[in-house]
């Protein structure tokens, strides 16, 4: 049943603000006119005592790292947070070497790489972007135990074309380079259901240009065996680029989910091209009538399991309607053999272009494999914020919505898919609520704290930022 939120009590806390106004941060909430409302038929209570206590808590240095030209964080295979710093050299517009110190959640340095940035290719004339992959892994490039991390370079050749490959190095007392990957990384998953070890399922993309299309190829790779270098390249998938290029806001097309122990895998591409292709760079983009998002669902062995048709339908409130599988949240929008089932369904996300605001109004469904909608989540959505998980508790989205002069956040349960509550952005009071929201455990349930618009300055410059808790 739907619930309206009451206000539990109102506390302020101060924050150093640079300044004269918090109104701007909620490009949102400055939308909407600040006008007396009432939620449903309970009025908004406050309890507006201040407390002038200044909560700032200044974190001790225990460790000095570096000093170095840059720094970064990993995640290690056993979930841990490791940091990186790196020191770069360079001539003219390329890098020519690296060095990268790697520390452990102890800060304990595990390993340095040191090495030239050259290619024995003579079309390379250098390379101009590194990254760090912040993926650690073990026994998956190689068989040894050491850690593995993955250095990611684009080198520039003389035609312009350029190339991407990520250089693998096993971290120790003298890390070693032990292979190279073509392409760019584009996920891993770890599909190990014990603490003690990992298994992990890699994909990376590249680009293929062919004389009918465009085509993105990802390779999916398993973990190196005995006897063999570099990891295992098990499948590669294509997509015709034609088939999935449209609004500009697609998620990937490609997504790897767990069922048990194993990765499964789906593709979702349009059935045709969105836009009928034209030579003419002038020509009015013209959509594709009688089109569908399918959506292919494969096994573990790659082998097909299920084939999805999602209906492109238009609206005459819309110039364009895309649908998209993994927008909402990427892999949790495919439901591995939902309701206690066989079979998957799939969060389907609508965006709709609106040319008077020349934004996207979006909204959500819940479809099953048959391409039957089971369930609307939530629609004519403008923001969504996913809330901090509690335990016992069923995952929770919030979505920002118009709403007359005002405007409301509206909580859903997931994926039952219920309407837990409603509250409007300006209470009867005056005061607005931001963005900034979150939920907490509380007893057997959880409450919700928010961060309201207004601010006041005090004498010394400091804003008393007022907080607000509310509960169901």
């Amino acid at each position: 049943m739907k619930k309206t939120l009451r206000f539990f009590t109102l506390a302020m806390c101060l924050m150093i603000a640079v300044g004269s106004s918090l109104a701007n941060t909620n490009s949102y909430i400055e939308q909407i006119k600040k006008s007396a409302s009432t939620i449903g038929n309970r009025q908004w209570k406050f309890n507006e005592k201040a407390s002038e206590k200044m909560m700032q808590k200044r974190a001790l240095a225990t460790t000095q790292l570096g000093p170095a030209n840059t720094y970064g964080m990993l995640m290690g295979p056993d979930g841990t947070e490791w940091t990186y710093t790196a020191d770069f050299t360079q001539k003219g517009s390329f890098y020519e070497s690296m060095t990268i110190k790697f520390y452990n959640s102890k800060n304990e340095l595990v390993g340095t790489i040191s090495d030239n940035l050259t290619f024995d290719r003579p079309d390379v004339e250098g390379v101009n972007f590194i990254d760090i992959n912040s993926t650690l892994t073990q026994k998956f490039f190689n068989t040894d135990t050491q850690y593995e991390v993955m250095i990611f370079i684009h080198a520039v050749t003389k035609d312009y074309s350029g190339f991407y490959v990520n250089n693998v190095y096993s971290l120790g007392e003298t890390s070693t380079k032990v292979c190279s990957v073509e392409g760019t990384f584009h996920m891993a998953k770890n599909t190990s259901t014990n603490s003690y070890s990992t298994d992990y399922t890699m994909i990376f993309q590249r680009t293929v240009n062919k004389s009918d299309s465009t085509y993105l190829e990802y390779d999916v790779y398993k973990k190196a065996k005995y006897g063999t270098p570099g990891p295992t390249l098990k499948h590669t998938f294509r997509v015709n680029y034609a088939n999935i290029a449209s609004s500009g806001n697609e998620p990937s097309p490609i997504l790897m989910v767990q069922n048990g122990d194993q990765p499964n895998y789906t593709i979702a591409q349009y059935e045709k091209p969105y836009f009928i292709l034209s030579d003419d760079i002038n020509a009015e983009p013209e959509v594709e009538e009688n089109n569908n998002l399918i959506i292919s669902y494969y096994n573990e062995d790659f082998e097909l399991q299920h084939t999805t048709k999602i209906p492109v339908v238009f609206s005459p409130r819309y110039l364009y309607v895309f649908p998209s599988l993994g927008s909402l949240s990427t892999t949790n929008d495919v439901l591995v053999n939902y309701n206690g089932g066989t079979t998957p369904a799939y969060v389907i996300t609508l965006d709709n272009y609106d040319t008077s605001s020349d934004s996207y109004i979006t909204s959500f469904y819940l479809y099953d494999v048959e391409g039957k909608l089971l369930n609307t989540i939530s629609e004519d959505v403008v923001g969504r914020i996913h809330l901090s998980d509690i335990p016992g508790q069923e995952t929770q989205w919030l979505f920002m919505k118009e709403d007359g002069e005002n405007g409301k956040f509206v909580f859903v349960d997931f994926p039952s898919c219920e309407t837990v509550a409603e509250i409007s952005v300006i209470t009867k009071n005056g005061l607005v609520l931001s963005s900034n929201i979150d939920r907490f455990p509380h007893k057997d349930s959880y409450q919700y704290v928010v961060s309201l618009l207004q601010g006041e300055a005090d004498k010394e410059g400091n804003v008393n930022h007022r907080i607000a808790w509310l509960t169901k």
